[in-house]
């Protein structure tokens, strides 16, 4: 909503020379709204959700946590030590645009995306735009070096995890606050 009105501040300020009925009041709203809509259902959430009998017809069912519910349990991982290649090989294959990065002991080490290696590569090598350009191209020596390095020099380091009972509007919190997509 913030953006929106600074949006719309300044269409007022380009078309009609002045801000119009955009006010302070109207910024400050903006900027407030939403801060406290989250700190509502953090607090009251349950609450709500138990008055409109939400998410009960789910739990009555079933004795799992929501998150296991709507998880997904066939994860791929991969090697901290394979190679790029071998990353973008697994995501077309199985059709994933992400996963974990694992050590020998199979701790947890990061998490890799195909926007990780898009935006490595593409810094790399200007030919390099999508995911599928890969297929397309003849790499040359310096872009057959970058593409057999290891998925831990592109992986996201820092990991944000949740735990399986952690309740969904929770991990929904965590997603938002973080800008995460997976």
């Amino acid at each position: 909503m913030a953006k929106m009105v600074v949006i719309s501040d300044i269409v007022c300020l380009i078309v009609i020379k002045e801000l119009g009925s955009v006010g302070v009041s109207t910024v400050i709203a903006a900027l407030l709204v939403g801060n406290e809509v989250k700190l509502f259902v953090r607090c009251f959430g349950d609450v709500r959700d138990r008055l409109l009998g939400i998410g009960t017809a789910a739990k009555a069912q079933t004795d799992e946590s929501p998150l296991l519910s709507i998880m997904k349990k066939d994860v791929y991982t991969l090697r901290n030590t394979s190679s790029i290649m071998d990353a973008l090989q697994l995501m077309k294959e199985k059709r994933i645009s992400g996963c974990p990065i694992v050590d020998d002991h199979d701790d947890l080490t990061g998490f890799i995306s195909n926007g990780d290696i898009i935006r490595r590569l593409s810094s790399e090598h200007s030919i390099f735009i999508d995911s599928h350009s890969f297929e397309k191209i003849e790499f040359n020596e310096m872009l057959h070096d970058v593409m057999t390095n290891a998925v831990s020099e592109f992986a996201t380091k820092k990991v944000i995890t949740v735990n399986i009972n952690d309740d969904l509007d929770e991990v929904c919190y965590i997603l938002g606050e973080n800008h995460l997509k997976k």
